[in-house]
């Protein structure tokens, strides 16, 4: 096993969908290598990979979770998730979640009450609704995950939704969208986020190496004062007939709000996977928000698998810094 801490601006391991049979034991994610100390690292484990073994790990101390798992075959048992090395609650670092579901049956619903929330798109704030349980669960095949379901009663018309929180607790950022956009200055922003994504370290998918980059989406915001952020997705592609590959990206980007238009963006996180054009994850913002007393700059996402949907939120913190703080268990097959 190996002591990963205070050296990862992501998680400590990350496997790719396509990274399979793996085991991933006895290590030591957050903490120094006794295991008495955080750390931490922005997260834990995070895979997409098939047929992973995560087990007898300690992770405690990280910033947002301790394990994420999204791949299929996953089985995750005898780990210490914040805890010091002796199984003692911590009183150092975060507490860690692990945020894999793999039995709705024994999910804990009992927070979801009748409720008023507040329903937002990425323009904005567009109407209120009540919320409850439905008392039913989805019927699902023995090898799918399915969500309690709840039912939403609309106040009122409006558009469509794509998040919702508490009624009082979030407030909108719109994000603007480069599809709204002069053509000069759509262009622009692509040219922009493109040399973004081009000057980005940590590029360990050799096959990517100098492609070229697809803007998938790029929406515009500002989540303090003086600040003008972007939020892209680019797509790379190795168009092989047999086994086409992707390279998704999503990157947050800031630079001053005074800046000229061709000012570059400094990158604020990354997120980058690769694999199989049929199975890779397709992530995009459902939302930006200021959630909570504190008005903490929020990044709703949603995570598309293709036969399941797993949702994360990015936030803000005072050095400028965007993390990880939430993601969800899979919901799918």
């Amino acid at each position: 096993g190996t002591a990963f801490g205070n050296r990862q601006a992501s998680h400590a391991i990350t496997l790719d969908a396509g990274a399979d049979t793996v085991t991933i034991t006895h290590n030591r994610i957050g903490t120094n290598a006794a295991g008495t100390a955080a750390i931490p690292n922005d997260g834990g484990i995070n895979t997409y990979g098939s047929h992973v073994l995560i087990a007898s790990n300690l992770l405690s101390g990280n910033t947002s979770h301790g394990i994420h798992a999204a791949g299929s075959d996953v089985e995750i048992f005898a780990n210490r998730i914040g805890t010091d090395a002796g199984g003692t609650a911590c009183s150092w670092g975060k507490p860690q979640t692990d945020s894999t579901l793999t039995d709705t049956t024994t999910f804990d619903v009992s927070a979801v009450q009748p409720a008023a929330v507040e329903l937002f798109t990425r323009e904005g704030s567009v109407g209120r609704a009540r919320v409850a349980l439905t008392g039913a669960r989805p019927r699902a095949a023995a090898e799918c995950t399915a969500w309690p379901t709840a039912r939403v009663e609309r106040v009122g018309t409006g558009a469509g939704w794509g998040v919702a929180f508490p009624e009082g607790k979030a407030v909108a950022i719109p994000l603007d969208s480069i599809e709204d956009d002069a053509p000069a200055d759509s262009a622009l922003l692509a040219a922009t986020v493109t040399r973004l994504a081009a000057a980005l370290p940590g590029d360990t998918a050799a096959l990517f190496r100098g492609l070229p980059f697809f803007v998938r989406s790029a929406r515009r915001f500002s989540p303090a004062p003086e600040v003008d952020a972007v939020v892209a997705q680019l797509v790379r592609k190795v168009n092989q007939e047999a086994n086409p590959l992707e390279e998704h990206i999503m990157v947050v980007g800031e630079r001053p709000a005074s800046s000229p238009a061709k000012t570059p963006y400094t990158a604020a996180y990354v997120e980058r996977v690769s694999g199989m054009e049929e199975t890779i994850e397709a992530s995009d913002v459902l939302a930006a928000v200021r959630l909570g007393a504190a008005g903490t700059p929020t990044l709703a996402i949603g995570r598309d698998y293709g036969d399941g949907m797993v949702y994360a939120l990015l936030q803000r913190g005072d050095d400028g810094r965007w993390r990880l703080r939430w993601s969800s268990a899979y919901a799918g097959c």
